[in-house]
């Protein structure tokens, strides 16, 4: 049913330019989403700005001028509302008084989620950090409701996930019972190489990673909560998971709501990662010509000529992208580099970890997916498959990389 959430707080007064939040992480102490209004009364702009957000800006009197420093700038009138994608740079401009908009932002704004390029800070960036410090001290741990992640991840010894398949029945970890009837999970699969660590070093064989989602477990009347972190057996949590926020499944996991099996990997007693999960970049490269970028943009997929060659869009992590430029562009004086947000790819993706030399997915491996990226360690090679390509949309930003006088290309400090 409805109910008042929070009221308009002033989050920013210059004398030009003030903003009353109306929902967020200060006005109603919610990260999902801000709402604000924002009043200009005297021509200003703001510093050159990154989000980690999408942005929706409503204009409701004046205008305002979007600068994205590779064209002419965008003027939204009032009445028009413009979005400003996460990963964008760009500079707001007031060019005249009595302009209001109302920005909305997904998830909501936070000083660290907006990258403003000023000298030495400001008084600005400086209220916004206190406020969002305060309002970070006072936030309330959210309900189940709130948080519910929709994408769960449970690991147990392959040979009770194989009996459980074989059998056609729900698996069931062997501490089910005795945890209080409910089977372990997270949404944040980092944590589970924590969790193995701690609980399970002494536990030999193999392990695997199973992935599920919470709808999944629901359609079939199995109730997910979410809750503190709480022990396994008789082995106590480690004191630095007091934050965490973990999902516990009553009842056990049918076979037929598991995604994917990912095997977890080992080295002696220790566990070190889970195979297409947590070794796999969460920043992905594309190389570029100046020219080749610019038809990027102008079809809007990413697909050069050796691309459509090949048969996939090659792609590359952070640590193979310096050695792509000096390998295949060295001397190339328009060289681009475009990050891309793995996320916005046609989805559901697949990541398949291999090494170079391995023979591609095969066209069953792939189908499995809208989108599959293999993942050549080490050398650091990503190659995207998928019938709908890599859009163009995907670019989170992009940036010249020019050839210093010693032959060697200078990528941005941000890379």
């Amino acid at each position: 049913m409805p109910c008042i959430v929070g009221g308009s707080v002033r989050v920013v007064d210059t004398g030009i330019l003030a903003i009353d939040e109306l929902a967020g992480n200060v006005a109603s102490k919610d990260d999902r989403i801000s709402i604000a209004h924002v009043t200009v009364s005297a021509p200003t702009n703001e510093p050159w700005l990154t989000l980690h957000y999408d942005e929706w800006i409503c204009v409701l009197t004046g205008r305002m001028l979007l600068h994205s420093g590779t064209a002419a700038p965008l003027e939204v009138k009032a009445g028009q509302t413009a979005f400003i994608e996460k990963g964008t740079r760009f500079q707001p401009e007031f060019p005249e008084a009595g302009t209001t908009y109302v920005p909305v932002c997904l998830p909501a704004f936070r000083p660290d989620r907006c990258i403003r390029e000023e000298e030495n800070g400001s008084a600005v960036a400086a209220k916004l950090h206190d406020l969002h410090a305060s309002a970070s001290q006072n936030k309330k741990q959210r309900t189940s409701e709130d948080l519910a992640p929709e994408v769960l991840y449970h690991m147990c010894q392959r040979s009770l996930w194989d009996a459980a398949q074989k059998s056609g029945e729900a698996y069931f970890p062997p501490t089910f019972e005795e945890d209080g009837g409910f089977t372990h999970a997270t949404a944040v699969p980092t944590r589970l190489i924590e969790t193995a660590n701690h609980f399970y070093q002494d536990v030999p064989g193999e392990w695997v990673c199973l992935k599920f989602r919470r709808s999944s477990l629901r359609k079939l009347g199995i109730v997910t909560r979410d809750e503190c972190a709480k022990p396994v057996g008789t082995s106590a949590t480690k004191d630095s998971w007091t934050e965490w926020v973990c999902p516990h499944v009553f009842g056990g996991l049918p076979p037929q709501v598991v995604d994917a099996v990912l095997p977890m990997t080992r080295e002696g007693p220790k566990y070190l990662a889970i195979e297409g999960l947590t070794d796999v970049p969460d920043r992905v490269f594309k190389l570029a010509t100046a020219a080749e970028a610019q038809t990027f943009h102008g079809c809007g997929m990413i697909s050069s000529a050796l691309d459509m060659k090949d048969g996939f869009v090659h792609l590359s992590d952070r640590q193979a992208a310096p050695v792509v430029a000096k390998k295949f562009f060295k001397d190339c004086a328009d060289l681009r580099i475009l990050e891309l947000n793995v996320s916005k790819l046609p989805g559901p993706t697949s990541w398949i970890v291999g090494r170079m030399g391995d023979a591609e997915p095969d066209a069953s491996t792939r189908s499995k997916a809208a989108t599959t990226l293999h993942y050549l360690k080490p050398d650091g090679c990503v190659h995207a498959f998928g019938d709908l390509g890599v859009p163009t949309c995907c670019i989170a930003r992009e940036e010249p990389v020019p050839l210093g006088p010693d032959g060697v290309h200078k990528f941005p400090d941000w890379f």
